[in-house]
């Protein structure tokens, strides 16, 4: 046994060993935050996996240096007798008898630890003497606490040096996880070149691949003198070559068409999902459909002899050669054949451009013409009837101005029995239909869609556009929509409803609204009409599309019935949708070119047409500041405006 002096002296000994010397090592250790891994390459090359056997450190670290223990958090005024005094209840509020038995807290100080000379003399006369133990009693409860602690710190300080036991699976590196250790240091060795080290956190990592070489992996816990584990490899295969990309196929390139029987069938094109398919009989104006897939059955025409063609369904495709099916003259028993496109709505199936009428139609007739227009957005009220069209519908058939029916209802919802009006006026103007029986028109002008409604998802046509009503209204006018295009469809099937597809106001809350109240209205109608007026044309269709993707919707043709351009040939005006206000005819020339070309570059096929708002001025050039007064095509009185009629025309002869 030892004098009491002389055991205390060892018990500090042991408490520095125990509290201090793990903590110092654990302090100067480098610990990466968990949330911000150290790259490859970067841990410090003091602390580096040695190159010959794999072990620990291969060379002295500054780690224990004096900076260390002083000036960084180690000063002696951590170890003040003012910290270790009796007037602190130490040890998280343990009473001095925890210490010194039947003493006060307030005796407890640094001179009952070291007497001031250092010997080991009995200790003052007013301490206990149970704080001295006899040469011949057994160790005190301080000693054994302290050869406690110490074979714990012993314990604790192996746990964090030992090596980790590493494995691999596929191309995961994994390790068993050390006691008390947050992170790990992790080396990647490629033959050849200098070993990578990083900080990791976990129990694995999924290191890059690097084909065709064997790489070498090893581990260490993020401790100062850690040892390294046994080493680990990865064999990973040589890089499989990419596949040559296929050939770029045009997609105006012209189909290869065959006959089987009476099916017709031809050559996919790549990158192309729909084409137009134009059947010919002899004597009759050639019907157009819009097809999907690479075959199509038509109806049998008994004792002729038709012809059928097909491109692609992209504006300026090449026609394919034709091929004939010759019929029997009697087909006994004859058995319906299949409609030869599946979708609905079997317009014309080309690009059309257009141009927007005014609200006198018959005067805007004479405008279109000099245009060289061959379509045009007429208005019609949608409970009108359709015999009070006629002569309207007439004069333009006979112009071969072919009519887009616009069905008007601003600012309300029509009723079901005025949506199922439009059934009306596709049986008489559609193609085949009863107002063109017996007469002589030039072709391509009978009807073959109707729009319903014009901006109804616009917040200008009422007064309540919270989102709650704007749902409502979205969805009351899909299944309006839904009565008009089964009307049509039953009337005429070679009519197709444009439904609005425009996210005017609340973001996608009308499309989306749309078709969770009518799921299958896009199985219905033949499109999404859209008035993308200024520079942002792009993200508003974008929108329209994305909504109804996202909404299950098929994909279908995306109309523009409505986009210009104000201009009074430099003057400055009140707006003009994000464009110049003060924009020349030839600058309106250029951009009407480029926003053109652009929707057909981005949209292809799927850009079914494009009707310029409008025909002509409102007002004589000067007289008026707002911007609706200068959108035409002409000036109010037929005169051209410069490039930019030039463009315009130059734009419809080519659709």
């Amino acid at each position: 046994m030892v004098p009491a002096t002389m055991g205390r002296k060892a018990m500090v000994a042991a408490l520095c060993a125990v509290v201090v010397c793990p903590f110092a090592v654990l302090m100067s250790t480098q610990t990466a935050r968990a949330d911000e891994p150290v790259p490859l390459g970067q841990v410090p090359q003091t602390d580096a996996q040695a190159a010959d056997d794999g072990g620990g450190d291969d060379q002295p670290h500054g780690d224990w240096s004096g900076d260390d223990w002083s000036g960084h958090g180690w000063s002696g005024d951590d170890w003040s007798a003012g910290d270790w005094s009796g007037d602190s209840s130490p040890w998280d509020g343990a009473s001095g008898n925890e210490w010194l038995d039947n003493a006060s807290s307030s005796d407890w100080t640094w001179d009952d630890w070291f007497w001031d000379d250092g010997s080991a003399s009995t200790p003052a006369a007013d301490a206990s003497a149970t704080e001295a133990p006899t040469a011949d009693a057994p160790a005190s409860g301080d000693a054994a606490t302290a050869t406690t602690l110490l074979a714990a710190a012993t314990t604790l300080a192996t746990d964090l040096l030992a090596a980790p036991t590493m494995s691999v699976s596929g191309t995961t590196v994994s390790w068993r996880p050390t006691s008390g250790v947050s992170s790990y240091v992790f080396v990647r060795k490629l033959p050849g070149q200098a070993p990578l080290y990083s900080i990791v956190n976990g129990t694995s990592a999924t290191p890059p691949a690097v084909a065709g070489q064997t790489v070498s992996y090893g581990i260490r816990t993020n401790v100062s003198g850690s040892t390294w584990a046994d080493e680990v490899s990865i064999a990973y295969p040589d890089a499989t070559p990419s596949p040559a990309p296929s050939p770029t196929v045009d997609p105006k390139t012209a189909p290869t068409m065959s006959v089987a029987g009476n099916t017709v069938r031809w050559t996919a094109i790549p990158s192309v999902s729909s084409y137009v398919f134009v059947r010919k009989l002899p004597g009759q104006a050639p019907l157009y459909s819009i097809v999907n897939g690479t075959s199509a059955t038509p109806p049998v025409v008994a004792g002729q002899t038709v012809s059928y063609g097909i491109r692609t369904n992209t504006s300026g495709s090449s026609w394919a050669d034709e091929v004939t099916i010759t019929y029997p003259g009697t087909t006994p028993n004859p058995t319906p054949s299949p409609a030869p496109s599946p979708t609905p709505q079997p317009i014309d199936g080309s690009f059309q451009m257009g141009v927007v009428g005014g609200s006198a139609l018959s005067y805007e007739l004479s405008f279109l013409k000099t245009l060289g227009a061959h379509t045009a957005r007429l208005e019609f009220g949608v409970g009108t009837s359709a015999l009070s069209m006629a002569s309207v519908i007439d004069a333009y058939a006979k112009a071969g101005i072919r009519p887009l029916l616009l069905a008007g209802f601003g600012g309300r919802l029509p009723t079901s029995a005025e949506a199922q009006n439009l059934g009306n006026w596709a049986a008489a103007y559609g193609p085949g239909g009863t107002f063109w029986q017996g007469k002589s028109y030039p072709a391509n002008t009978a009807v073959t869609a109707i729009e319903f409604g014009n901006e109804t998802s616009f917040s200008y046509q009422f007064s309540d556009n919270s989102l709650s009503t704007y749902a409502s209204r979205a969805q009351t006018y899909a299944l309006r929509a839904r009565d008009a295009a089964n009307a049509v469809r039953a009337a005429n099937a070679r009519v197709g409803l444009l439904a609005q597809g425009d996210n005017a106001v609340n973001g996608t809350a009308w499309v989306t609204n749309m078709l969770k109240a009518a799921p299958t209205l896009d199985d219905l109608v033949a499109g999404w009409t859209i008035h993308p007026y200024g520079p942002n044309w792009a993200t508003r269709i974008d929108s329209t599309i994305n909504s109804a993707k996202s909404a299950g919707a098929r994909d279908l043709p995306i109309w523009i019935t409505e986009w210009g351009l104000s201009t009074d040939n430099g003057r400055c005006l009140s707006d003009n949708y994000g464009f110049d206000k003060c924009m020349t005819y030839s600058a309106a020339a250029s951009t009407l070119h480029s926003v053109l070309a652009g929707m057909q570059s981005r949209y292809g096929s799927r850009l079914g047409a494009f009707y310029l708002y409008q025909a002509h001025d409102q007002y004589a050039p000067g007289t008026q500041t707002g911007r609706e007064a200068y959108f035409g095509a002409l000036q109010s009185n037929g005169s051209a405006k410069g490039a930019f009629t030039t463009e315009v025309k130059g734009d419809l002869a080519a659709n």
